[in-house]
């Protein structure tokens, strides 16, 4: 069994080698509210780094990027609609689609990769799990529209399925960053469940986070060296504020048994729900900063985030260390002697987005674009919604929130970002040529807690 395990870690991550990160440069380059991405590198990932491509979507961060114009918009989960992941043994036959199109010659990429990658990610396919290096990087409109209609969930990292129980499994082999897996829509408001395993040992985190492309924030956080326990935060448009944190127990270990993590968020309070009891209430009126006169309360669409990380790596900050319980040990924890991997295994995801002040807009959209007096569920699934800031002093918020519908957001390739005149002629290759094998294949939240 443990061969069969360690087999399986290396075919997963054969994905990293073959899909590379040819949409980022060569010498990362880091984007911050105060330093915008440059033009060759338009977008501003979640984890503050420039680059074009996948990362001009889903989590791309407006405030950062080169312009407003540079992340596609949004696709919106609108009410009534949902979704949903629930675990079902014995995975279906499958056809593995949606193949990557790099920005490279075809012989250059790793045949005999290629064929693995196929096998994972028919897979996570079946389970409506697309690459996130892939979902909507398309020159073609009507398969993008498609992507849109047949995927609920990106993936990267060391994701699989387990046959067995359909569970998704959030793996991390030795000395690497994890998985994540990631709703393909946001949500103004709504309750979002995860029934799940976590992983487990010193160091090794779980967490469930509701997170927004401007760094609004709310999560649940399980620390694999205290299985009986359960952190809570939430932070405003990425201003860290750990003072915020609470814990509470659960009953028995979040390793060895399922339990349900509810977060129940509207614009006036947020409820966590550990297997159907409330745990920790925020009231948004208790949020009033008076010195900035704002409220600091996440108010701008979210998409769900599940994901297990390294914060007790060696190359984290002392703080993030202790706070993730002390350094991972790589070579004698149990997990790595067993299965050569930590892991966390996904149950059931289900998102309910609530009605918000944007509701009716959305539906009169809907309708007039359609000539119709009705709607239908399909119709829901065309919404969008995008950043405008009002003028340049105004923040991000509610008011900045541009919806639209019957829009098939996408980018046409790796070094393209949402901008429509954009195109690869006016783009600088350096640093491309010799990219694909030396880059992980991940996206993870660890840089958004670390602590100093």
């Amino acid at each position: 069994m443990k061969n069969l395990i360690l087999q399986l870690v290396s075919v997963i991550g054969s994905i990293g080698f073959t899909l590379g990160e040819l949409y980022k440069p060569k010498n990362s380059i880091p984007c911050s509210t105060d330093k915008h991405c440059p033009a060759e590198w338009p977008c501003c990932s979640p984890y503050n780094e420039c680059g074009a491509g996948p990362v001009c979507v889903g989590g791309c961060d407006v405030r950062s990027s080169f312009n407003e114009e540079s992340c596609i918009p949004i696709p919106a989960l609108v009410p009534n609609l949902e979704v949903k992941f629930a675990s079902t043994p014995k995975v279906p036959k499958f056809n593995a689609n949606y193949q990557p199109r790099p920005p490279i010659k075809e012989e250059n990429v790793p045949k005999k990769a290629n064929t693995k990658v196929s096998i994972i990610e028919g897979e996570l396919n079946s389970k409506r799990i697309i690459h996130y290096a892939k979902f909507l990087v398309t020159p073609d409109m009507k398969e993008a529209a498609k992507m849109l209609d047949d995927f609920d969930f990106t993936h990267s990292g060391y994701t699989s399925i387990e046959p067995s129980t359909g569970n998704i499994v959030l793996a991390m082999p030795k000395k690497t960053t994890g998985s994540l897996v990631t709703t393909t829509r946001s949500f103004l408001y709504g309750k979002a469940s995860l029934r799940m395993k976590t992983a487990r040992s010193r160091g090794v985190v779980t967490a469930f986070v509701l997170i927004s492309a401007i760094g609004d924030e709310i999560d649940f956080e399980c620390l694999g060296g205290d299985l009986t326990m359960v952190q809570s935060n939430y932070y405003s448009q990425g201003q860290l504020d750990y003072t915020k944190m609470q814990r509470f127990p659960v009953s028995g270990d979040t390793w060895a048994t399922y339990h349900t993590y509810e977060i129940d968020w509207d614009p006036d309070r947020i409820v966590w729900y550990v297997d159907g009891k409330p745990a920790r209430t925020v009231v948004k009126k208790d949020t009033w900063d008076p010195v900035k006169k704002e409220f600091r309360y996440p108010q701008t669409p979210m998409r769900l985030e599940a994901a297990v990380w390294p914060g007790g790596s060696e190359h984290n900050g002392p703080g993030t260390i202790n706070w993730a319980g002390g350094l991972i040990d790589w070579e004698h924890s149990p997990d790595i002697i067993e299965r050569g991997q930590f892991t966390a295994q996904v149950d059931q995801i289900i998102v309910k987005p609530y009605r918000n002040k944007f509701t009716e807009q959305v539906q009169h959209c809907l309708k007039a674009k359609k000539n119709a007096t009705t709607i239908l569920d399909k119709d829901l699934s065309k919404v969008v919604v995008s950043y405008k800031k009002q003028n340049k002093t105004a923040k991000y918020g509610e008011s900045s929130l541009q919806w639209d519908c019957f829009v098939t957001p996408k980018v046409n390739d790796w070094l393209s970002s949402g901008k429509i005149r954009d195109s690869n002629n006016s783009r600088s290759n350096n640093g491309l040529e010799k990219h694909l094998h030396t880059y992980p294949d991940l996206r993870l939240p660890a840089s958004r807690h670390v602590i100093i």
